[in-house]
Protein backbone atom coordinates (compact mmCIF):
# COMPACT_ATOMS: atom_id res chain seq x y z
CA UNK A 1 0.00 0.00 0.00
CA UNK A 2 3.22 2.25 0.77
CA UNK A 3 3.98 1.47 -2.81
CA UNK A 4 0.70 2.53 -4.04
CA UNK A 5 -0.14 5.76 -2.48
CA UNK A 6 3.36 6.78 -4.28
CA UNK A 7 2.26 6.29 -7.35
CA UNK A 8 -1.38 7.57 -6.73
CA UNK A 9 -1.46 10.46 -3.62
CA UNK A 10 -5.18 10.22 -3.86
CA UNK A 11 -5.91 7.11 -3.29
CA UNK A 12 -8.69 5.79 -1.29
CA UNK A 13 -8.19 2.93 0.72
CA UNK A 14 -11.96 1.02 0.68
CA UNK A 15 -13.03 -2.02 2.32
CA UNK A 16 -16.59 -3.92 1.28
CA UNK A 17 -17.17 -5.48 4.23
CA UNK A 18 -17.76 -9.15 5.66
CA UNK A 19 -14.34 -8.98 7.55
CA UNK A 20 -15.20 -11.60 10.25
CA UNK A 21 -16.65 -14.64 10.45
CA UNK A 22 -19.92 -14.15 12.22
CA UNK A 23 -21.09 -13.75 16.08
CA UNK A 24 -19.75 -17.10 17.04
CA UNK A 25 -17.82 -16.68 20.61
CA UNK A 26 -14.48 -18.96 18.84
CA UNK A 27 -14.66 -16.36 15.70
CA UNK A 28 -16.05 -12.97 16.61
CA UNK A 29 -12.74 -11.61 17.77
CA UNK A 30 -10.71 -11.97 14.77
CA UNK A 31 -12.21 -8.72 12.99
CA UNK A 32 -11.41 -6.79 15.67
CA UNK A 33 -7.65 -7.38 15.35
CA UNK A 34 -8.02 -7.25 11.29
CA UNK A 35 -9.80 -3.82 11.85
CA UNK A 36 -6.97 -2.86 13.86
CA UNK A 37 -4.55 -3.61 11.08
CA UNK A 38 -6.32 -2.13 8.28
CA UNK A 39 -6.61 1.11 10.39
CA UNK A 40 -2.84 1.06 10.80
CA UNK A 41 -2.76 0.47 7.08
CA UNK A 42 -4.21 3.63 6.41
CA UNK A 43 -7.92 2.31 5.25
CA UNK A 44 -9.94 5.37 4.20
CA UNK A 45 -13.01 3.47 5.17
CA UNK A 46 -14.53 0.33 6.30
CA UNK A 47 -18.10 -0.76 5.56
CA UNK A 48 -19.42 -3.16 7.45
CA UNK A 49 -21.54 -6.92 5.92
CA UNK A 50 -23.40 -9.02 8.56
CA UNK A 51 -20.64 -11.42 9.22
CA UNK A 52 -18.69 -8.39 11.00
CA UNK A 53 -21.76 -7.92 13.51
CA UNK A 54 -21.66 -9.67 16.78
CA UNK A 55 -21.83 -7.81 20.48
CA UNK A 56 -18.31 -8.33 20.35
CA UNK A 57 -17.50 -6.02 17.48
CA UNK A 58 -20.21 -3.24 18.76
CA UNK A 59 -18.42 -3.20 22.04
CA UNK A 60 -15.31 -2.41 20.08
CA UNK A 61 -17.05 -0.28 17.58
CA UNK A 62 -18.44 2.33 20.14
CA UNK A 63 -15.05 1.77 22.15
CA UNK A 64 -12.74 3.30 19.42
CA UNK A 65 -11.51 6.51 17.76
CA UNK A 66 -12.32 6.70 14.64
CA UNK A 67 -10.94 9.89 13.24
CA UNK A 68 -8.86 8.14 10.77
CA UNK A 69 -10.74 5.22 9.47
CA UNK A 70 -14.22 6.11 8.93
CA UNK A 71 -16.84 2.75 9.68
CA UNK A 72 -19.93 2.73 7.30
CA UNK A 73 -23.50 0.97 8.81
CA UNK A 74 -25.17 1.95 5.92
CA UNK A 75 -28.58 1.16 6.44
CA UNK A 76 -28.32 -0.42 9.72
CA UNK A 77 -30.18 0.81 12.61
CA UNK A 78 -31.10 0.15 16.20
CA UNK A 79 -33.75 -2.64 16.73
CA UNK A 80 -36.87 -0.89 17.48
CA UNK A 81 -35.01 2.45 16.97
CA UNK A 82 -34.44 4.59 13.71
CA UNK A 83 -30.72 5.68 15.40
CA UNK A 84 -28.42 4.46 12.85
CA UNK A 85 -25.68 2.11 14.22
CA UNK A 86 -23.17 4.17 12.45
CA UNK A 87 -22.73 6.23 9.75
CA UNK A 88 -24.81 6.32 6.96
CA UNK A 89 -22.46 7.50 4.53
CA UNK A 90 -18.90 9.25 4.24
CA UNK A 91 -17.56 12.40 2.22
CA UNK A 92 -14.02 12.15 2.15
CA UNK A 93 -11.63 13.87 0.48
CA UNK A 94 -8.17 13.82 -0.33
CA UNK A 95 -6.27 16.87 -2.71
CA UNK A 96 -8.67 18.43 -4.91
CA UNK A 97 -10.86 14.96 -4.83
CA UNK A 98 -14.14 14.46 -3.14
CA UNK A 99 -15.78 11.43 -2.65
CA UNK A 100 -18.75 10.48 -1.26
CA UNK A 101 -19.62 6.67 -0.29
CA UNK A 102 -22.68 5.79 1.18
CA UNK A 103 -23.46 1.89 2.17
CA UNK A 104 -26.48 -0.18 1.86
CA UNK A 105 -27.78 -3.82 2.70
CA UNK A 106 -30.15 -6.22 1.49
CA UNK A 107 -33.07 -6.63 3.78
CA UNK A 108 -33.21 -9.93 3.38
CA UNK A 109 -30.12 -10.48 5.52
CA UNK A 110 -32.15 -8.40 8.73
CA UNK A 111 -32.33 -11.82 10.04
CA UNK A 112 -28.56 -11.94 10.80
CA UNK A 113 -28.27 -8.51 12.58
CA UNK A 114 -28.45 -9.23 15.85
CA UNK A 115 -30.02 -6.39 17.98
CA UNK A 116 -29.98 -4.30 14.70
CA UNK A 117 -33.01 -3.61 11.45
CA UNK A 118 -32.20 -2.56 8.56
CA UNK A 119 -33.78 0.88 6.72
CA UNK A 120 -35.14 0.57 3.06
CA UNK A 121 -32.25 0.49 0.42
CA UNK A 122 -33.71 3.29 -1.60
CA UNK A 123 -34.49 6.22 1.18
CA UNK A 124 -30.75 5.47 2.48
CA UNK A 125 -29.46 5.89 -0.81
CA UNK A 126 -32.05 9.06 -1.74
CA UNK A 127 -30.84 10.82 2.01
CA UNK A 128 -27.31 9.84 1.02
CA UNK A 129 -27.43 11.40 -2.43
CA UNK A 130 -28.71 14.39 -1.10
CA UNK A 131 -25.62 15.56 1.05
CA UNK A 132 -23.38 14.07 -1.69
CA UNK A 133 -25.25 17.30 -3.89
CA UNK A 134 -24.63 19.65 -0.79
CA UNK A 135 -21.27 18.45 -0.67
CA UNK A 136 -20.57 19.10 -4.42
CA UNK A 137 -18.43 15.53 -4.34
CA UNK A 138 -16.29 14.98 -7.48
CA UNK A 139 -17.59 10.91 -7.16
CA UNK A 140 -20.56 9.07 -6.01
CA UNK A 141 -19.79 5.36 -4.60
CA UNK A 142 -22.27 2.63 -3.51
CA UNK A 143 -21.01 -0.38 -1.22
CA UNK A 144 -24.31 -2.84 -1.90
CA UNK A 145 -23.71 -5.66 0.34
CA UNK A 146 -26.64 -8.31 -0.81
CA UNK A 147 -27.21 -10.06 -4.32
CA UNK A 148 -25.28 -9.46 -7.62
CA UNK A 149 -28.65 -9.97 -9.41
CA UNK A 150 -29.63 -6.67 -6.88
CA UNK A 151 -26.58 -5.05 -7.75
CA UNK A 152 -27.07 -5.27 -11.10
CA UNK A 153 -30.35 -3.78 -10.87
CA UNK A 154 -29.69 -1.13 -9.18
CA UNK A 155 -26.60 -0.17 -11.65
CA UNK A 156 -29.56 -0.14 -14.11
CA UNK A 157 -31.88 2.59 -12.20
CA UNK A 158 -29.14 4.29 -10.06
CA UNK A 159 -27.36 5.79 -12.36
CA UNK A 160 -26.94 9.19 -10.05
CA UNK A 161 -23.64 6.51 -8.83
CA UNK A 162 -20.26 6.95 -10.51
CA UNK A 163 -19.55 2.75 -9.02
CA UNK A 164 -20.90 0.06 -6.85
CA UNK A 165 -18.54 -1.96 -4.86
CA UNK A 166 -20.44 -5.52 -3.89
CA UNK A 167 -19.65 -6.18 -0.70
CA UNK A 168 -21.52 -9.55 -0.17
CA UNK A 169 -18.81 -12.46 0.30
CA UNK A 170 -19.96 -15.48 -1.61
CA UNK A 171 -16.51 -17.46 -2.28
CA UNK A 172 -16.42 -16.30 -6.32
CA UNK A 173 -13.20 -14.29 -7.26
CA UNK A 174 -13.58 -10.58 -8.02
CA UNK A 175 -15.17 -9.06 -11.01
CA UNK A 176 -15.47 -6.23 -13.09
CA UNK A 177 -18.62 -5.38 -14.96
CA UNK A 178 -19.29 -2.29 -16.93
CA UNK A 179 -21.64 -1.94 -19.93
CA UNK A 180 -22.66 1.35 -21.37
CA UNK A 181 -25.86 3.17 -19.63
CA UNK A 182 -25.43 0.98 -16.66
CA UNK A 183 -23.16 1.71 -13.32
CA UNK A 184 -19.71 0.08 -13.17
CA UNK A 185 -19.79 -2.95 -10.35
CA UNK A 186 -16.66 -4.73 -8.72
CA UNK A 187 -17.02 -7.77 -6.69
CA UNK A 188 -17.69 -9.24 -4.54
CA UNK A 189 -14.35 -11.08 -3.70
CA UNK A 190 -13.25 -13.82 -2.06
CA UNK A 191 -12.55 -12.67 1.86
CA UNK A 192 -10.24 -10.68 1.04
CA UNK A 193 -8.03 -12.62 -1.32
CA UNK A 194 -7.94 -10.23 -4.07
CA UNK A 195 -7.33 -6.31 -4.49
CA UNK A 196 -9.54 -4.00 -7.24
CA UNK A 197 -7.41 -0.90 -8.25
CA UNK A 198 -10.02 1.03 -9.95
CA UNK A 199 -9.51 4.61 -11.50
CA UNK A 200 -12.86 6.74 -11.84
CA UNK A 201 -11.95 9.63 -14.10
CA UNK A 202 -13.33 13.22 -15.17
CA UNK A 203 -14.76 15.47 -17.19
CA UNK A 204 -15.71 12.43 -19.24
CA UNK A 205 -15.12 11.97 -22.61
CA UNK A 206 -16.82 8.50 -23.04
CA UNK A 207 -17.76 5.63 -20.61
CA UNK A 208 -14.78 3.42 -21.41
CA UNK A 209 -12.51 6.98 -20.04
CA UNK A 210 -14.18 7.32 -17.21
CA UNK A 211 -13.81 3.98 -15.16
CA UNK A 212 -10.81 1.51 -15.29
CA UNK A 213 -10.69 -1.69 -13.19
CA UNK A 214 -7.65 -4.22 -12.34
CA UNK A 215 -8.04 -6.99 -10.42
CA UNK A 216 -4.72 -8.06 -8.38
CA UNK A 217 -4.58 -11.50 -6.92
CA UNK A 218 -3.31 -11.42 -3.30
CA UNK A 219 -2.22 -15.01 -2.38
CA UNK A 220 0.55 -17.19 -0.68
CA UNK A 221 3.12 -15.78 -3.25
CA UNK A 222 2.34 -12.27 -1.99
CA UNK A 223 4.68 -11.96 0.80
CA UNK A 224 3.60 -10.63 4.76
CA UNK A 225 4.69 -7.25 5.44
CA UNK A 226 7.21 -7.27 8.35
CA UNK A 227 4.51 -4.12 9.65
CA UNK A 228 1.82 -6.88 10.14
CA UNK A 229 3.83 -8.66 12.48
CA UNK A 230 2.68 -7.48 15.64
CA UNK A 231 -1.26 -8.37 14.17
CA UNK A 232 -0.23 -11.47 13.75
CA UNK A 233 1.05 -12.21 16.97
CA UNK A 234 -1.64 -10.38 18.81
CA UNK A 235 -3.91 -12.82 16.66
CA UNK A 236 -2.18 -16.15 17.80
CA UNK A 237 -2.01 -14.97 21.55
CA UNK A 238 -5.81 -13.94 21.22
CA UNK A 239 -6.95 -17.14 19.08
CA UNK A 240 -5.21 -19.75 21.75
CA UNK A 241 -6.67 -17.59 24.87
CA UNK A 242 -9.77 -18.05 23.30
CA UNK A 243 -10.16 -21.49 22.51
CA UNK A 244 -8.44 -22.30 26.10
CA UNK A 245 -11.41 -20.98 27.68
CA UNK A 246 -13.50 -23.08 25.39
CA UNK A 247 -11.96 -26.01 25.63
CA UNK A 248 -12.29 -25.31 29.54
CA UNK A 249 -15.72 -24.48 29.62
CA UNK A 250 -16.58 -27.56 27.76
CA UNK A 251 -14.69 -29.84 30.24
CA UNK A 252 -16.39 -28.59 33.15
CA UNK A 253 -19.78 -28.89 31.55
CA UNK A 254 -19.21 -32.32 29.99
CA UNK A 255 -21.07 -34.62 32.77
CA UNK A 256 -19.57 -37.20 34.67
CA UNK A 257 -20.63 -41.14 33.61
Amino acid sequence: MDSLRKLQPNLFLIDGGDTGEGPNYLRAWKPLILWDAMMAMGYDLISLGERDISDTSKVWLSARSMASTRFLGGNMTLKNDATPFLDTYAILQKGHVKLGVVAAMDLRLASRLPGLSLEPVEQTLNQAQKAFARANVDFRVLIYHGLLSDAERLATERTDFDLILLGHSIGRPMQSRAEPGRVPIVGPGDRGRELAWITLKTPLKSEEEKFQCTIVPLGNHVPDSPKAQTFLQKAREVGKQIYTQYSRRRTRLKPKR
